[in-house]
C-alpha cells in the first residue's frame, strides 16, 4: 500500500450530543471507504449533530465529497445537524467549485469543541 494511504487517519469522538470526526491526510478513492468503515461502528442516529473536521485533510476528490454528502444525508434523515469545519487550500477550493459549500455547511474556521480536542 502506498505510504500516503497509510498516513490517512480517522478519529471519532463522541462529545455529549455531537459526534466529531477528525480526518487527516488525503481523502480520496483509496481512503474514503476507510473513513466510512470507521463511522459504521458509530450510531449517528443517536447524535444531534455531526461535525467533520477537515483541517488536516490535504486533498479531497469526488470520493471524499461523496463521503461528506453521504454523512450529511444520514444526519438529515434522522433530524440531526451536519457541519464541515476547517477546510482550507485545495480542499476548500474543491468544495467551493462544486457548489457544495452551503450544502455541507462548510466553515473554514475551527469550532471551540475541536480546539480542546485530545485527538
Amino acid at each position: 500500500m502506498e505510504s500516503y494511504k497509510m498516513d490517512f487517519r480517522v478519529t471519532v469522538t463522541d462529545r455529549a450530543d455531537t459526534i466529531v470526526v477528525h480526518l487527516a491526510g488525503e481523502l480520496d478513492m483509496a481512503t474514503a471507504e476507510r473513513a466510512l468503515d470507521a463511522l459504521r461502528a458509530t450510531d449517528l442516529s443517536a447524535a444531534g449533530s455531526l461535525v467533520v473536521d477537515l483541517a488536516d485533510v490535504s486533498f479531497c476528490d469526488s470520493s471524499g465529497l461523496r463521503l461528506l454528502l453521504h454523512l450529511r444525508q444520514a444526519m438529515v434523515e434522522h433530524g440531526g445537524g451536519f457541519d464541515a469545519v476547517g477546510a482550507h487550500g485545495i480542499v476548500a477550493s474543491t468544495i467551493e467549485v462544486t457548489g457544495l459549500t452551503e450544502v455541507l455547511h462548510v466553515s473554514p474556521g475551527r469550532r471551540p469543541i475541536e480546539e480542546n480536542s485530545d485527538r
